[in-house]
Parts: C-alpha cells; structure tokens; sequence
C-alpha cells in the first residue's frame, strides 16, 4: 500500500495548527515501519522551508504553482496525485485543499468545522472555499480523520457527514515541550510575571475577551504583564489600539514574529498562566503544549478542550471577564495551586504523542483501503 500525505499547508509560514499537525504527522510516520510507503506532495515552489527539506519522507511537486494547482482542483479536479504516483491507494488531505484522487481512496483530516458554526465570522470568499472544501469531503471522502468529539459531532450534524466515516484521533505533543525544564529565557523581552495567549487569526479565539480580563487584573497585579503571541502581524494595529486606548500598552506585548519549537516552549514555560478563552476550539494544541511544559493552563468550557483539560485545568465561560480574571487570580495567588495544575497538566500531555497518532492514522489508511 502506497499513501500520498499533501503538505501544501507547511508552504504557509503562519505555523497554525493544520501545519503543525502535517509536519508532526509526517515526522512520526517518517520514524515508522511504513516509512518507505509514504510520500508528500504539494505544488511547485521557488523556495522550499528547512522544516520541509528535513522530513524524512520521499517528497514530490507538480508543475503547477499553489494558485494554478488549487483553481484546478477546484473548478476541474485533476491533476491527481497519480500523476505523480501511479499506484497510489490512499490519498491524505490534510489542509482545506482537497485534491482528486482518482482510484485511490480519500482520507481528509478536518480540524474543526468553526466555519459552520459561525459563518458570520468570515469573509464572503473565504466562507465560500471552506464551504466547498467541507462538501468535498463529504461527498469524496472514504474516511475522515477529526481530533476531538466535538468535531466529530459537527461533521456529522452541520456538515452531513456520516458518524460511520469519522475517526477520532486526538493530536500528540512535541517532546521539545516535555522536555522543558526551565534552562532557557523566555523569547519575549517582559519583566516580572505573565499571562499568555498564543493563537492564530479568527474571532473565536477571543482575545478581546481577554484584554477585558487583563484589563481588571491590572489593578490588582502592577506587575503583572500580558503577552499574545501571534505569527504574522494580524494583531498588529487593532489590538494595539485598544491596550492603548485603555492605557495597558506599556503592560502587554504583541509578539509577531515566527519561534522555533525551543522558544515557544520558552515562551510557554515562563509564564505564569497560559489562557486560551476561545469560543471554539477543534483541539486546543497550544493549551495541551502550555500544559506539557508544566505551566497552569485556563481554558472555556464547551470547547474540544474540555475533552482532555477539564479536570487539570482551570475552566471557565469564553465570554465572561469577571470569572477569566478570577480564574487567573486564584492560580496567582495560590502557588500550590498553580504546582498542582502545572504537576497534573504536564502528567496529562504526557500521554499524547505524535507516534500514536502516526499508528492510529496508518490504521486509518488501511481501513480506507480495503
């Protein structure tokens, strides 16, 4: 059996948790026995990233640039991946790009389903791919991979995906995480204690609620500071106008700038309390990586979070300052507190890792198979 893994998602330098999840992926099915019947794909590309050029993997491009291949797939679907490989038995999809594939059988991993759930948080265009990448699957796929139940859930009720198609696989954790142990600075130049939140660009992620939150801590902590981590710069202007304009600017750093794995778990390991208030969330990677480095983690509840964090974590309502601040403020008061949460948060990441993932998922391609 010959699988094809498109990596199209690690060509995008904003490391979301799609791209952390192909790369993560194709390392440990590198390390595996079936290293040899795995190949990547993905479309042509003037520079190719180091983390790309370092995945063990056998690796091909089509001819075609990124737009070029995409507009294709969508409007006519071909050209399929046997065109790079003719004895192709499994194709894996795992970014909103769904390639045809011809007579092999479709697997696509779906992280979370929040454009259904909230349309009205996307653009028009952007709604429309997603939307068409979310019928794709539905129609095309033999078998879909989800990380949590609550997307699970979602496939099946707003997206019509039958519950017998769906596999739920949670995400593992770098061991570069776990195997924080407090040696390095953080990245991010803050004196004193922080809070920390690291997401990507979408309303759900909800970090006006926590600038409300930090907004009534700050009278009680002087010391305390607020980093929001971001790659990418979309946080720039709009949330720096609003610290301004509450006068927190001087307290809160908006860090842009890409870390390697080492700094994030800096990053991660020196704050005080990691908080994650999304409205939604498909898994909750940086939480349970924030855990893995021992540091006290508040997370929302009715979230995928919850499937895994909620007893070793803090959990509170996403929209609801009063009650973020005072989860915050127990853990800052509390050192025990904080040790135990950070104790039992670090035993509880322990037991994901990216090996069972990888094995989960071959079984997943030989399922498909058949």
């Amino acid at each position: 059996m010959r699988v094809g893994i498109s990596i199209e998602v690690l060509f995008e330098r904003s490391p979301d948790g799609a791209s952390v999840y192909t790369y993560e992926l194709c390392q440990a099915l590198g390390r595996s026995e079936h290293a040899d019947q795995v190949g990547m794909f993905h479309a042509a590309h003037s520079e190719l990233p180091c983390d790309v050029a370092e995945l063990a993997l056998e690796r091909r491009a089509f001819h075609l640039g990124r737009d070029a291949l995409f507009r294709a797939w969508s409007e006519n679907r071909p050209p399929s991946p046997q065109f790079l490989w003719d004895d192709l038995s499994v194709v894996h999809t795992t970014g909103n790009a769904i390639p045809p594939v011809g007579s092999a059988h479709l697997v696509a991993t779906v992280h979370d389903v929040a454009s259904a759930r909230y349309p009205e948080a996307y653009p028009r265009s952007q709604l429309a791919r997603l939307r068409r990448s979310l019928k794709l699957v539905q129609q095309e796929a033999a078998l879909v991979i989800c990380p949590s139940r609550v997307v699970a859930t979602d496939l099946n009720e707003l997206v019509g995906v039958d519950a017998g198609r769906i596999r739920v696989i949670p995400h593992g954790v770098d061991s570069i995480f776990l195997g924080w142990d407090g040696s390095r600075p953080s990245p991010v130049a803050v004196d004193g204690p922080y809070l920390l939140w690291v997401g990507t660009k979408e309303r759900r992620k909800n970090v006006e609620c926590l600038i409300d939150t930090f907004d009534e801590l700050s009278g009680v902590y002087p010391d305390l500071s607020l980093v929001l981590h971001a790659p990418g710069r979309w946080l720039g202007d709009e949330v720096r106008d609003e610290l301004a304009a509450r006068g927190l600017l001087g307290r809160a750093v908006v860090h842009d700038d890409l870390l390697t794995r080492p700094q994030m778990a800096a990053l991660y390991g020196n704050a005080s309390v990691f908080v994650l208030p999304s409205r939604y969330e498909g898994f909750g990677m940086p939480a349970l990586e924030a855990m893995a480095c021992g540091t006290p983690v508040v997370v929302s509840g009715e979230t995928a979070m919850c499937e895994w964090a909620a007893d070793v974590a803090q959990v509170v309502e996403p929209c609801a300052p009063a009650g973020i601040a005072s989860a915050v403020a127990g853990i800052l008061d509390d050192p025990l507190m904080a040790q135990r949460l950070g104790e039992a948060g670090r035993s509880r990441a322990r037991q994901f890792s990216w090996e069972s993932a990888a094995t989960k998922t071959w079984q997943v391609y030989e399922e498909a198979a058949r």
